[in-house]
């Protein structure tokens, strides 16, 4: 298989600007009765990620904007989430996973993927028949990537490590769940320059790219989304400096205004005090 065959499609098929909303939910919407199981889990995940589309307010001050992969009349994933938290990229329920699945199925029937529910007439899961092929994309991929642990820690002090990752081993279970897509894909390889051992599982804190700029974006994001925090409170304090500096302002000038009446208002007292008797 062609190494680096995820970062091809992943050019091909990459969404940078926010879709029409319409023109995809209309799409690939075959009755779920007459879909195999991994074929409604796609149009799920494309239901999932429309929602999060209409519903979900990102901040959009980042540096690589807001992605998605958009396979016409096939497949649709959003990779926004609650930035800086993100989908992992081995992640049943990833853009990344779901675009190598759709590329692994019609590879492995060699049909369009509207054609399955034709095509497709055996008795085991289809998820099984492409594992594979799969774990195959997978393993020739360049990969990179870091441990970010905490994404919301903005005072870490600890060096995010950059990686060039090699992966060899890919542990794919069955797949047939709408439930289990939050589930993950277990990976382990190496850092290519140390030779440090890696196990790659999301929920340990790994972030996964197929380019180094793709990494670099997303680390540019994460430092203007950090950089945002601070500059929100810079501009808090000026405001504050603002406000101070206004109060004082109109100090001083109710203070010179109380100077340049004064001899009139001595006078006025004079008048009070020293009436004869």
């Amino acid at each position: 298989m062609m190494k680096n065959k995820l970062l091809e499609l992943y050019n091909k098929y990459v969404w940078a600007e926010k879709p029409d909303i319409n023109t995809i939910r209309s799409e690939f919407s075959l009755p779920s009765s007459s879909l195999p199981d991994i074929l409604k889990i796609l149009n799920d995940i494309k239901s999932i990620s429309l929602e999060d589309l209409t519903k979900i307010t990102i901040p959009d001050n980042s540096v690589s904007g807001r992605k998605a992969i958009y396979i016409p009349n096939k497949f649709f994933s959003s990779f926004v989430n609650y930035f800086p938290w993100e989908t992992f990229a081995l992640n049943y329920n990833s853009p990344i996973i779901g675009m190598a699945t759709v590329w692994s199925i019609e590879d492995k029937l060699k049909c369009d993927l509207r054609e399955v529910p034709k095509v497709y007439t055996g008795t085991e899961n289809l998820w099984n028949i492409i594992i594979p092929t799969l774990s195959e994309l997978i393993k020739t991929q360049e990969w990179y990537g870091f441990n970010l642990g905490d994404p919301y820690n903005k005072r870490r002090k600890r060096p995010i490590v950059r990686r060039k990752i090699e992966i060899l081993e890919v542990q794919i279970d069955k797949y047939s769940s709408y439930y289990g897509r939050y589930s993950n894909i277990n990976a382990y390889g190496i850092d290519v320059k140390t030779g440090q051992n890696l196990c790659l599982i999301g929920s340990n804190g790994w972030n996964l790219y197929l380019s180094e700029e793709i990494m670099n974006q997303r680390l540019e994001d994460l430092e203007n989304y950090w950089m945002r925090g601070y500059d929100e409170k810079v501009r808090s304090l000026e405001i504050q400096i603002q406000n101070k500096e206004s109060e004082i302002k109109n100090l001083k000038e109710e203070r010179k205004r109380m100077m340049n009446s004064i001899d009139e208002y001595k006078k006025e007292l004079d008048k009070i005090v020293w009436k004869d008797f």
